[in-house]
């Protein structure tokens, strides 16, 4: 019997507390860590440990990390670049003990399983969305998420929604939580991050109201849509508008976020070129997220 402890590659950067979120950004974003534990480090500094499911980090990846977070701005971090590794320990038992219901916006409360009926009996939760956090596909934490999740219960979205990059579902779910009258194509590569939005929808009671599908735009070529959630990079939204232009019907809105605000100025240059202007744009913190409208 093998009893051998599992390793996992370690990665340590200490980062102003203004850049933590940017910070753990480029480590699971672009570096590919699969969590990041964030640790105070006196009063203006973190320390921000991410794990990769491999067991070692190559002086190579690291060398690779270094530029994400120079291409970012944070070259004053670099110094305090480090690896190793760490045992594996049961990360999910760890967020949970952190993970509570929040509300976002007037309309939506998102919670996890295990503290569902205690919501629901809460004081107005208004409609309430069950989240497992067991896979990091998006949780409702993260400020784009949290833009798209506003923009949702304003915006007149049609009854034809196509959530492009759905991780976990949340956008998806939360469409048709607060809109009877549509259904929702929910599309992501990575079919694991599928599978947990097929759980969550379930844990909702959506499933038959959201189609997912493991794939890209090209997956739905040549259907029409009312509205499209686009959570994505600004890099990825500005190579996927001229695909949304021909997914969506005359008037329909692009739902955008996950967009660094440094890069907004590239990303409102692109829209006009593909046959879209802004309908709203909003800042909060480094991050930004825009409505836009097919001419």
């Amino acid at each position: 019997m093998n009893n051998a402890i599992k390793l996992w590659g370690l990665v340590e950067v200490l980062v102003p507390n203004e850049h933590e979120e940017l910070a753990s950004w480029c480590l699971m974003q672009i570096s590919g860590a699969t969590g990041c534990e964030v640790i105070p480090a006196g009063e203006e500094r973190v320390l921000i440990k991410a794990s990769f499911e491999q067991e070692s980090i190559s002086p190579e990846q690291l060398e690779l990390i270094a530029q994400f977070l120079v291409e970012h701005g944070l070259e004053h971090c670099v110094e305090t670049l480090r690896s190793g590794n760490i045992e594996q320990q049961d990360w999910l038992a760890k967020w949970k003990e952190n993970f509570r219901s929040f509300k976002v916006g007037d309309r939506i409360t998102i919670c996890p399983p295990w503290e569902r009926n205690d919501t629901v009996s809460g004081a107005d939760p208004g409609v309430v969305l069950v989240i497992d956090p067991a896979m990091a596909f998006g949780t409702g934490l993260h400020a784009t998420t949290q833009f798209c999740l506003r923009a949702i219960q304003t915006a007149k979205l049609g009854p034809s929604v196509l959530d492009v990059g759905t991780g976990s579902g949340i956008l998806a779910i939360a469409a048709v939580l607060l809109n009877d009258n549509i259904s929702v194509t929910a599309i992501d590569n990575d079919p694991v991050a599928i599978d947990a939005a097929r759980r969550n929808c379930s844990l909702n009671n959506v499933g038959d109201r959201i189609e997912l599908i493991v794939g890209s735009t090209e997956s739905v070529a040549g259907r029409r849509f009312d509205a499209i959630l686009s959570n994505l990079t600004c890099e990825d939204i500005i190579s996927l508008l001229p695909s949304y232009r021909q997914l969506l019907a005359s008037g329909g809105a692009v739902i955008c976020a996950g967009v660094l605000a440094e890069k907004q100025g590239r990303l409102e240059a692109a829209i006009p070129h593909h046959g879209f202007s802004i309908e709203r744009a909003e800042t909060e913190g480094m991050w930004c997220g825009l409505i836009l409208r097919r001419n």
